[in-house]
């Protein structure tokens, strides 16, 4: 008995709901008050345990008319079922969590005049700050110094997708790139809401986006960090550099066509 008890405990049952489902496995239909002098605990403490280990699917109650009330259990295996469906709730809390967590720590910052930075390993991190840049933004515009790295780590398809939720939210973005176009994206730039400036020796390990009051840097070499720096004179601060950059590869580019 000890051993089951415990080990519903471990699962999450509270002491008595474990006693009690125990008891019931061990000595089948009985009566509450039964039960509550067999576990130490009053009638009262116990209705209100059994009750519980109804709605959780454990035990059925059978009140005959003029009769004790008996409560039996539920096959052991609908313990398989609870935990199955405790750990969808649990997945599904996480991904709500998730999806607000970023968005409030940046609410939190800003409230308590706090500069914020935030880091995430691994693709999938990298994936939450791309994400950031879109879902977070509330200027709706953004500045990519682009790594020659990026979809050879994070894969073409992720990129497919990542435009296309860019597009959809109408994000306008300047890039200055080490490539002329991406090889897996066909759609062109000016449909992408995109304008680009191509800088061939831009051979960089990382990406460096910055957006409303925020710097996201992503470095794809091993192992892979992604940080996201929230602080406007930084922001400014690299506002300022990317716009210098940009105007400079303006000039070098009417340069060239003067030349041709």
């Amino acid at each position: 008995m000890l051993l089951y008890t415990q080990a519903l405990i471990d699962a999450g049952f509270s002491k008595h709901q474990a006693s009690a489902y125990t008891y019931l496995v061990e000595h089948g239909p009985t009566a509450a008050s039964v039960i509550a002098r067999h576990s130490g605990i009053s009638r009262t403490l116990m209705y209100r345990v059994l009750d519980e280990l109804e709605e959780m699917g454990l035990v059925s109650k059978d009140d005959p008319k003029g009769a004790v009330s008996t409560f039996t259990p539920a096959h052991p295996v609908k313990l398989h079922e609870m935990v199955e469906r405790r750990k969808k709730e649990a997945e599904q809390a996480a991904a709500s969590i998730g999806s607000v967590v970023d968005t409030m720590t940046s609410e939190y910052n800003k409230t308590l005049g706090k500069p914020g930075v935030v880091f995430y390993e691994g693709k999938e991190g990298a994936r939450r700050v791309y994400n950031d840049t879109i879902v977070n933004n509330k200027s709706q515009q953004v500045m990519v110094l682009r790594s020659h790295l990026d979809s050879a780590v994070l894969g073409h398809d992720f990129f497919a997708e990542y435009v296309t939720k860019r597009v959809k939210h109408e994000i306008r973005t300047q890039i200055i790139s080490p490539a002329k176009q991406d090889a897996s994206l066909k759609t062109p730039d000016a449909e992408l809401k995109k304008t680009r400036r191509y800088m061939p020796d831009l051979k960089i390990p990382a990406e460096i986006d910055i957006y409303d009051d925020k710097v996201a840097i992503i470095a794809f070499d091993e192992p892979l960090i992604a940080t996201i720096i929230e602080k406007k004179a930084v922001a400014d601060t690299m506002r300022t550099l990317f716009n210098y950059m940009w105007e400079t590869l303006e000039t070098r580019e009417r340069g060239h066509q003067k030349e041709h």
